[in-house]
């Protein structure tokens, strides 16, 4: 994790927040979904059980009206019974629907036990009818009053079990998908939580990541860089304690190095400069002893002019003086000549 570059990690963030986005976003598809099925099951199924066994409920009571009504005024046969077809085939459409809605084993059974005792009220309340049509209304009312209240009341217990039944129903899916979306609640309080803790983790990673190496903020770099650039090495550069790796730690060495560097130029150059004022010195000496020599020389030269004179004379009264010498010797030896020459006459004298 160390080793990834900038850009990775920037990648890797933003993965990670739409991950986070996704599975949220899937959470609440799946919630929707799951609230679409219970709501489906409450709309298609439950709710169409209820209505069909509300209006079985109340095409049974308008059959038990009916007889009750004839009870009190048999005139009212003709109209009672026009209605019959009517009613018979809508209570027939509604146990239709129900054996369509009830499909499992339970629910069978319970309509089947339904239909049973519907038949037998029925049973009991044509018979009390056809008896009516017969005109025979004291015989007929007579079986009505004795054989219909069981059969009659155990039919209308199972319709309100059956309305009972529908309304467990509707508690129990509707208990269900408060259920479901106080779940769905918590895991996207829980996700959102979550993207929100990842989100801001990793926007601390990538900060950490951008201002780790730089040592602090960008601009704070970029403007420490910007003075060094334009030669401001007393420009502060604001390094951590115990940062020896970030950008603005090297800017600060670099800042230093280019003024032990540039004081180093400014020591050598004053050297340089104090050097070159010597050789100045040294070169006007030299210049100065340099013409002291030219006179020396031009002295020396003279003297040897002067000499050479003296040594020409020298030579010519060398050569006088050999010839003088000469001419000595020749009357030197003459003159010894003439001594001896002497000597022997005086010893032939003597």
């Amino acid at each position: 994790m160390g080793r990834m570059t900038l850009s990775a990690r920037l990648m890797l963030g933003i993965g990670m927040m739409v991950l986070s986005l996704l599975v949220t976003a899937a959470l609440g598809v799946y919630g929707l979904a799951q609230s679409q099925s219970t709501m489906e099951q409450m709309v298609d199924k439950d709710w169409e059980r209820a209505r069909a066994a509300a209006d079985i409920i109340y095409i049974a009571n308008q059959f038990n009206n009916g007889m009750f009504l004839m009870f009190d005024n048999p005139a009212l046969l003709p109209e009672v019974k026009a209605k019959f077809p009517g009613q018979r085939g809508r209570i027939t459409k509604n146990f239709d629907k129900l054996a369509t809605l009830m499909t499992e084993p339970a629910e069978k059974e319970f309509l089947a036990d339904l239909i049973a005792k519907r038949k037998a009220y029925t049973d009991v309340y044509f018979k009390a009818f056809k008896l009516f049509e017969e005109g025979k209304f004291e015989e007929g009312h007579t079986i009505f009053k004795n054989e219909a209240p069981g059969p009659l009341v155990a039919y209308m217990k199972k319709l309100e079990d059956l309305v009972d039944q529908q309304n467990q129903h509707f508690d129990a899916n509707a208990s269900a998908a408060e259920t479901a979306a106080n779940t769905l609640h918590v895991l996207l309080f829980s996700v959102t939580l979550g993207s929100c803790v990842v989100a801001c983790l990793t926007g601390f990673w990538i900060v950490r990541s951008v201002t780790v190496p730089l040592g602090g903020e960008p601009h704070t770099a970029s403007e420490v860089m910007r003075k060094i650039a334009k030669g401001d090495l007393s420009a502060h550069v604001p390094v951590k304690p115990g940062d020896r790796n970030s950008l603005l730690a090297d800017l600060a060495h670099m800042r230093d190095g280019l003024r032990e560097v540039i004081g180093n130029i400014q020591q050598n150059s004053l050297e340089v400069a104090a050097a070159a004022q010597q050789v100045s010195v040294a070169s006007s000496q030299v210049a100065s002893r340099s013409m002291e020599q030219a006179e020396s020389a031009s002295s020396m030269a003279l003297a040897v002019e002067t000499l050479s004179t003296g040594i020409s004379g020298v030579s010519e009264n060398a050569t006088t003086t050999k010839q003088i010498a000469r001419d000595a010797s020749t009357r030197s030896h003459a003159g010894r000549e003439a001594i001896s020459s002497t000597a022997d006459e005086m010893q032939s004298i003597a």
